[in-house]
């Protein structure tokens, strides 16, 4: 398995587990807020949010030319 699969392949089941434990606590509990009061722990966690989404979207463009150049 190559190193990107590999890297998505694990942010794929961590993105997962995070939803999975979030909808599992607004079904019992009805609801369920986020509040960060840290400016820069939220400013981090967001940069890391955006940066898995470019990395994701050059893993599928890369893939998608791959597959173009195969044929």
């Amino acid at each position: 398995m190559r190193t990107q699969n590999y890297i998505l392949s694990v942010l794929a089941f961590a993105m997962a587990s995070f939803l999975l434990i979030h909808f599992g606590l607004i079904a019992v509990y009805g609801k369920y807020y986020i509040y960060e009061t840290n400016r820069w722990i939220l400013l981090a966690e967001i940069t890391l949010i955006i940066a898995i989404m470019v990395f994701s979207f050059y893993c599928i463009v890369d893939h998608l030319r791959k597959l173009k150049s195969k044929r």
